[in-house]
C-alpha cells in the first residue's frame, strides 16, 4: 500500500493502530488506506444537532503522527516543524509538532466521534471529523501551503471568502459524481495536471472534488459511479448508510473527507 497521504495525500491519512499491523480499506488508497486510529467501521448514534454523538465514556486515547508538507498530491516533500494540532470537539488539549514533524495528542476521547484541527504558518488550517476507536494509534497529516488553494479558486473562479469554508473530498477514481447534501458552494474537480476546473461533471485521474465557498454548518457527502462501489473512509463521520459521510463546515478552514470508489 502506497503512502500517500496514508496520506500520501494531502492531508493524508496513514491511520494504523498502534502494535498491529496496518489494514488498509483499499489499496493505495492514500488517507483511507490504513487503519485505525482508533477510527472505527460502526459509527455511534450521532447528536441532534448532526454533530458528533457523546460516546458515555471517559477513557481517552494517544493519537500520534507526523506533520508534512506536500508539493502535489502523493508527493511529500519534508517534516513540518511547529505546527499545530488540536482537539476541537470536543474542545481540548493542543501539541507542536517537533523538529522533525512528529507530534503526540493525549486525552482523545475514546470511540467518539471528534474533530481535529491542525495548521502552520503558511499553510491553510484543516479540519478532520474521525470516529475513534478503543485503542490508541496514528495519524499523518499533510498540508499545501496557501499558494495552492489560491491557484485553485482562481482556476473555479471563486474570490476568497473567510466566511465559508472548503470541502476535499478524496474518491480515489475517476468517473465519479460527487454530491454535497444540502447543495452549497462550487463543486470543482481536479484535473490530471493539478488544476481544478469547474466544468467537469465527474472526476478525473486519482479522483479529487474540492467544493468552494462551503456556508459553515453540517453537510452529508456522497459519491456515486457507473460501476464501482464508493464507501465511507476513516476520514468521515459515518451516516445512515456507508456511501454516505457526514462532516462539518467552518468558515476559513478545509475540511477532509474520503469515499473510495473500488471495482467490486
Amino acid at each position: 500500500m502506497r503512502r500517500d497521504l496514508s496520506l500520501s495525500f494531502l492531508l493524508g491519512l496513514a491511520v494504523t493502530t498502534l502494535g498491529s499491523a496496518a489494514c488498509g480499506e483499499a489499496e493505495g488508497l492514500e488517507d483511507a488506506g490504513t487503519s485505525d486510529l482508533g477510527l472505527a467501521d460502526s459509527g455511534v448514534t450521532p447528536g441532534s444537532d448532526g454533530g458528533p454523538a457523546d460516546s458515555g465514556s471517559a477513557a481517552t486515547v494517544t493519537v500520534r503522527g507526523k506533520v508534512e508538507t506536500w508539493l502535489s498530491l502523493g508527493a511529500p516533500s519534508g517534516p513540518i516543524a511547529g505546527a499545530t494540532i488540536c482537539l476541537r470537539q470536543p474542545d481540548g488539549p493542543c501539541v507542536n509538532s517537533d523538529a522533525a514533524g512528529d507530534y503526540v495528542l493525549d486525552g482523545v476521547p475514546a470511540q467518539s466521534e471528534v474533530l481535529l484541527e491542525y495548521a502552520a504558518a503558511g499553510y491553510p488550517t484543516m479540519i478532520v471529523p474521525l470516529e475513534t476507536r478503543a485503542a490508541s494509534g496514528t495519524l499523518d497529516l499533510g498540508l499545501y501551503d496557501d499558494g495552492t488553494f489560491a491557484a485553485w479558486r482562481g482556476q473555479a473562479g471563486v474570490p476568497s471568502d473567510p466566511g465559508r469554508g472548503i470541502v476535499l473530498l478524496q474518491l480515489a477514481a475517476p468517473e465519479v459524481t460527487a454530491t454535497l447534501v444540502p447543495s452549497s458552494g462550487t463543486r470543482t474537480y481536479r484535473t490530471l495536471n493539478g488544476e481544478v476546473d469547474p466544468a467537469l461533471s465527474r472526476s478525473e485521474g486519482d479522483g479529487w472534488a474540492v467544493f468552494f465557498g462551503v456556508e459553515p454548518g453540517t453537510y452529508r457527502v456522497n459519491a456515486d459511479h457507473a460501476t464501482r462501489l464508493c464507501r465511507r473512509g476513516r476520514v468521515g463521520w459515518p451516516d445512515a448508510d456507508e456511501e454516505t459521510a457526514r462532516v462539518v463546515v467552518q468558515g476559513d478552514r478545509i475540511t477532509r473527507v474520503t469515499l473510495a470508489c473500488r471495482v467490486p
